[in-house]
């Protein structure tokens, strides 16, 4: 047992006696291996956003047509048009007067929430100078009051809205109503159109339509519409004053669409009377159309055909208003001696920036009673009244055409002072082109 016992000893420390020998130990480091976690990749989907731009080009077309008829109307995104007209009918909401006193057209505003689909959609506000003598159940006196509590009613064709509410030194607000009218959707029927939706029959309710107008649109012998073409007729402005004034100024329009259009760019009855005093009478819608658009007025027919001595087409006056060709402009050019000039003569002058002063400005350094041509020619090249100044003092008899092709070849007045000394104009024009090294 002792013999094993020793044994089992020389083996546990013989590792450690076989290592103290001549030869040095050597140890090796062998550093740890880096271990690199790569960092998770996230990918967070992007979510996918509709914006319902068609709604939105609809917003602004018909806020812009109604802002040119003395109403307004706003709502959170859309307007009442198409599919919009089968939403769910406002009934009741907020209404808003501002009187001033003497004025017998106070402003009147409606403001209610609107739902889409059962789902809350937005505000809106609709909002007319109204008159006071549609306003049944109170007086002025009582919105003057220091203040009192006031029930009326604003009756149409289409409904009624019954208000309720507080008026005080001329401002009143409450809730309103509505109450759509029981024969009106009978009326509309005897009348060949079909039943409006309850939506459309509160625009035409607060749009304040009437059922005469159909009448006079019938008279004028106007092509058959559609009901859908009637809402249209009373968000776009379209009244039975306007048609009427329109008739008496000397203009009917065969179609719905055509009459709006003429309410949307802005042509009134007050317009066409100004066409016809300064002569321009038989005009096609499109005619009128292109007037109104390009700007044309009664001040700007006047003005030009005073300034140009002839009456001007209707054709010549876009041009000459599409090109800035302003009163103004004639009249300087006509003190600058400038007169009947054609009108392809003052289109060059005014689309190549020719004006009254440039042409005092080289009248100034003696080049008077030049050509259209010379004046745009030198304008084109950029002689200016610097230049020639420069050029005078060094060539006083230069022509025009001298001084263009001096500008043409680069020749800069620092140019010119350096090498002018007993060279003429054609010399300066060939040290220019190949170098002074030439010379």
């Amino acid at each position: 047992m002792r013999l094993l016992w020793l044994l089992a000893c020389l083996l546990l420390v013989a590792p450690f006696l076989s290592g103290q020998d001549d030869e040095p130990s050597v140890r090796v480091y062998v550093p740890a291996p880096e271990v690199r976690v790569p960092e998770p990749v996230i990918n967070i989907p992007t979510p996918a956003i509709s914006v319902p731009v068609g709604a939105i080009v609809r917003d602004s077309v018909a806020s812009l047509s109604e802002s040119g008829t003395g109403f307004a109307g706003s709502n959170g995104i859309g307007v009442w048009g198409g599919d919009d007209w089968n939403d769910t009918l406002p009934t009741q909401g907020q209404w808003l007067m501002d009187v001033v006193y003497g004025d017998d057209n106070p402003q009147f505003t409606l403001r209610y929430r609107s739902t889409r689909d059962d789902a809350w959609d937005g505000y809106n506000s609709w909002s007319r100078s109204i008159s006071l003598n549609e306003v049944q159940g109170i007086t002025r006196e009582q919105m003057f009051t220091p203040g009192q509590h006031v029930a009326f009613k604003l009756v149409r064709d289409a409904a009624t809205f019954e208000c309720d509410g507080w008026f005080a030194n001329g401002q009143g607000s409450g809730t309103w109503k509505f109450v759509p009218s029981a024969s009106f959707n009978n009326t509309l029927k005897q009348r060949g159109f079909t039943e409006p939706t309850p939506r459309q029959q509160f625009l035409l309710a607060a749009t304040d339509f009437q059922l005469a107008l159909l009448d006079e649109l019938n008279a004028q012998k106007y092509e058959p519409f559609t009901t859908d073409d009637v809402v249209r007729m009373a968000t776009h402005g379209i009244s039975l004053k306007y048609v009427r004034d329109m008739k008496a100024a000397g203009y009917t329009f065969t179609s719905v669409p055509a009459l709006i259009r003429m309410r949307d760019h802005g042509v009134a009855p007050a317009y066409i009377k100004a066409l016809t005093a300064a002569g321009f009478t038989g005009l096609t819608a499109e005619q009128v159309l292109q007037a109104r658009d390009h700007g044309i007025n009664a001040d700007y027919i006047s003005s030009m055909t005073s300034l140009a001595h002839r009456k001007l087409a209707l054709d010549e006056l876009v041009r000459l208003r599409d090109h800035g060709v302003t009163p103004n402009f004639l009249a300087e050019l006509a003190a600058a001696g400038y007169k009947d000039l054609s009108l392809d003569d003052l289109l060059r002058l005014r689309d190549h920036g020719v004006s009254a002063s440039f042409i005092e400005d080289v009248r100034a350094h003696g080049y008077k009673n030049l050509s259209v041509d010379d004046l745009v020619k030198m304008r084109d090249h950029g002689v200016s009244a610097q230049y020639i100044s420069e050029v005078r003092s060094t060539f006083p008899d230069a022509s025009v055409q001298d001084l263009i092709r001096l500008r043409d070849h680069g020749v800069s007045t620092t140019f010119l002072r350096q090498y002018k000394d007993g060279r003429s104009i054609d010399e300066i024009i060939r040290l220019r082109d190949r170098g002074p090294h030439f010379n």
